[in-house]
């Protein structure tokens, strides 16, 4: 290959002179691993190499003597054109030496936050989160000589397009990618202007949670041993957090959910965790180092692990549980009519508000559970499941040691129903994941078709608060129990994962402690999604004194 050539000025013992140089050729360059391997796209994306993993430069020359120096910028392009990476820090210049034909840089870290999530969309048919790839960014570098004339053309490489550098990351499953829409309601995807910002930047407390667990998360050399101290210490934050912040007047769940949504999302991008998620299908892969570390983010974030009644003395104990907000994408989900992104859940709020608190010589501890089915039956099937989960793992050792378990979930407007039935079918609507189960599938492999509250009857006593005797959604006026056995395709409070949570504390109850009242408190639904109200602090208020007063009277009724 031929040599190009350019004139410069010599000063020679005073005298000027002119001189070619000729500029031995640089041929190639490449990205190459850590372990020096070339690296090339697979199906237009460098899929074994990602953000927050460190690659380096190598260039080809030719006929170049050892010690000449190149100077290297590497560039972020994303559809030809060229980008400025967000936060960058990092040194894109670069002064590589020649060695026998080869320069080669350092390593250079590709940080996670230059990903760009808003790529990111669901395929509902696949079930799986999908990329746009002529959108994700490529990364590609230039060099010259050093000192080399500016008017000498830098050049682009890699030459070959498949070996430029289009590097991965976790895609956020289908509940963590709600979060993306841009708050004006177009339906589109936004990194920065999102609904999961919102909930977070409007709450300086948990903003500073978040952003110290990412920026500490998602640094260079983090170990895992580093990353399960940080999970502990952030997750039980955003937990307290969350309950002081309710108990001193700001009653929104909200920030809670979507704090916890993001940090889990940047979390699974640690390329530690590579070979521990199905990249395909955004799921962390059972009994890995991850799959502990996320369960341990959720023991602590939601309290699973943090109750404690060692404050209690003489006073009952009392548990009770909550949901996270759910029926939120109202944008591109095909139920999208009913759904709500502003939504609280109202039994969230409760949850938070009574945890540690005492009410007629009761003492109350609470945690707050996801609307993922997967959590409940511990399968990772978008369509079926049947088995234990986070009720069997996390309130069955309190069955014996507790006066009363209420779970709490939202029901329609207005209501406060204590549920009489629960029925161990399945409707299978679709959850946080947007997973659904089989129709009248069954919860748990048990012969107990049905099951009865054992709540106090006196919970009824206060304003608002009634038994809803209903069963197969048909009125029940007479009061008539199902017949041993019979098959209910729902329960007084349906077939979703309320009646659900219902059922199985009370299968442990029926094993363990026929005697423990357990039950559950349907209560009144707050936001109007069909106008998408946003939430009110002034009737969650309203709503936790009607819920007070139910809770206080069921007291009343237990047993001396």
């Amino acid at each position: 290959m031929g040599k190009a050539t350019f004139t410069v000025t010599i000063n020679e013992t005073g005298e000027q002179k002119s001189a070619t140089i000729y500029v031995r050729e640089i041929l190639d360059g490449v990205w190459l691993n850590e372990n020096n391997e070339e690296l090339k796209q697979t199906d237009g994306l460098t899929k074994n190499t990602l953000f927050g993993q460190k690659v380096r430069i190598k260039l080809i020359t030719e006929d170049s003597p050892d010690g000449r120096k190149i100077e290297v910028e590497i560039k972020a392009k994303i559809n030809n054109e060229y980008i400025d990476l967000e936060n960058n820090e990092d040194n894109l210049n670069l002064i590589l030496e020649v060695k026998d034909n080869q320069a080669i840089s350092e390593l250079f870290y590709l940080n996670p936050i230059w990903y760009n999530e808003e790529l990111e969309s669901y395929n509902y048919d696949s079930h799986s989160t999908e990329i746009d790839i002529e959108r994700s960014i490529t990364f590609i570098f230039n060099a010259k000589w050093e000192n080399q004339k500016e008017e000498y053309k830098k050049l682009d490489f890699p030459k070959d397009d498949a070996k430029k550098l289009k590097p991965v990351a976790y895609k956020r499953n289908y509940e963590e990618l709600i979060g993306l829409f841009k708050t004006d309601n177009s339906g589109e995807k936004h990194k920065k202007n999102n609904f999961e910002n919102k909930f977070i930047n409007n709450n300086s407390e948990i903003k500073s949670i978040v952003d110290g667990f990412i920026e500490k998360v998602i640094e260079e050399d983090i170990t895992i041993s580093d990353i399960e101290t940080l999970v502990e210490e952030k997750a039980t934050a955003l937990w307290n957090t969350a309950v002081k912040q309710v108990q001193n007047g700001n009653l929104d769940d909200r920030p809670l959910y979507w704090a916890r949504n993001k940090m889990q999302a940047w979390l699974k991008r640690n390329p530690l965790f590579k070979d521990q998620i199905d990249f395909e299908k955004s799921i962390i892969k059972k009994g890995t180092e991850l799959d502990n570390i996320i369960t341990l983010f959720e023991e602590k974030s939601r309290n699973y692990t943090g109750i404690d009644f060692s404050k209690a003395g003489n006073k009952r104990k009392i548990l009770i549980t909550g949901f996270d907000p759910f029926l939120l994408n109202s944008f591109d989900h095909k139920y999208k009519r009913g759904f709500n992104i502003l939504q609280s859940n109202p039994s969230g709020c409760v949850a938070l508000n009574f945890q540690e608190k005492s009410i007629e010589n009761s003492f109350i501890q609470t945690i707050i559970v996801p609307v993922r089915y997967s959590d409940f039956d511990g399968s990772q099937q978008n369509d079926k499941g049947e088995g234990k989960g986070i009720i069997e793992n996390y309130i069955h050792n309190w069955i014996d040691q507790v006066d009363m378990i209420i779970t709490i979930s939202q029901s329609l407007p207005g209501d406060y129903n204590i549920d009489k039935f629960a029925t161990i079918r399945r409707g299978g609507f679709n959850d946080n994941l947007d997973f659904t189960r089989e129709d009248n599938s069954k919860a748990l492999n048990s012969n107990d078709e049905w099951i009865e509250t054992s709540l106090p009857k006196e919970m009824t006593n206060a304003p608002f608060v009634k038994y809803n005797w209903e069963f197969n959604r048909v009125p029940n006026p007479k009061k008539i129990k199902p017949t041993k056995g019979q098959k209910l395709s729902q329960g007084s409070g349906g077939d979703y994962l309320s009646n659900e949570i219902f059922y199985r504390v009370a299968k442990l109850r029926k094993e363990k402690k026929p005697v423990l009242p357990t039950g559950h408190f349907h209560i009144s639904k707050l936001q109007n999604e069909n106008v998408r109200e946003d939430f009110s602090n002034r009737k969650t208020k309203e709503m936790i004194m009607i819920v007070e007063k139910g809770i206080m009277e069921g007291i009343k009724g237990l047993k001396k």
